[in-house]
Parts: C-alpha cells; sequence; structure tokens
C-alpha cells in the first residue's frame, strides 16, 4: 500500500493511503475517544481540517448530516474522513472543547 504525508498538531506523520484518520492516530500515539465504534454518531472523535481538504475523502453522509447541526468549519470525524493523498494539515480537538463553541 502507497504512503502518504499528514500533519497532525504540527507534526508530519507517514500513513497508509486510505486510512481512516482515526487509524493513523491510533498508530501514532494519538488519543482518540470513540463511543460509537466508528459509526460517526458520537461525534467525540471530531478534529479539524486547518488545510488540505482535498488529501481527505469528502464527508460520508454521516458527517454531512451530524455538521449541518452545528457551524464548525473544517470538522472531520476522524473515524469517517481517510486519507488519499499527501497534505492534510489536521488539529486534534476533543469534542467537548467543539461543544462550548
Amino acid at each position: 500500500m502507497s504512503q502518504v504525508i499528514v500533519s497532525i498538531d504540527g507534526k508530519p506523520v507517514m500513513a497508509e493511503k486510505n486510512s481512516t484518520l482515526s487509524d493513523i492516530f491510533k498508530v501514532n500515539d494519538i488519543a482518540v475517544t470513540q463511543f460509537c465504534g466508528g459509526q460517526g454518531v458520537c461525534t467525540a472523535c471530531h478534529c479539524l481540517v486547518l488545510g488540505g481538504a482535498a488529501a481527505l475523502s469528502k464527508p460520508t453522509e454521516q458527517e454531512q448530516m451530524m455538521f449541518s447541526k452545528i457551524d464548525r468549519p473544517g470538522a472531520r470525524y476522524a473515524c469517517q474522513a481517510r486519507v488519499v493523498d499527501n497534505g492534510a494539515m489536521l488539529q486534534t480537538t476533543p469534542a467537548r472543547v467543539l461543544a462550548k463553541k
């Protein structure tokens, strides 16, 4: 499988192309909370795309439905988004922080 470079909280990491962001976070020892087992319904695995959104898969229907309820540009679910190319710049953000904004 081919590798891509993803920036997570300002640090570049290598990742397998088509991996979910959750998988990439886990491989790189970045804490990911998932109460729903990766189904995209608990909102716990939010992260923010700061740049390079085209390097990620398009938002799933589940993401579109959930994010239509909040105004949070660049938000993605780590369990749903897949990296498809080099250049995604991500910021990990606990769901509790997102809920306060």
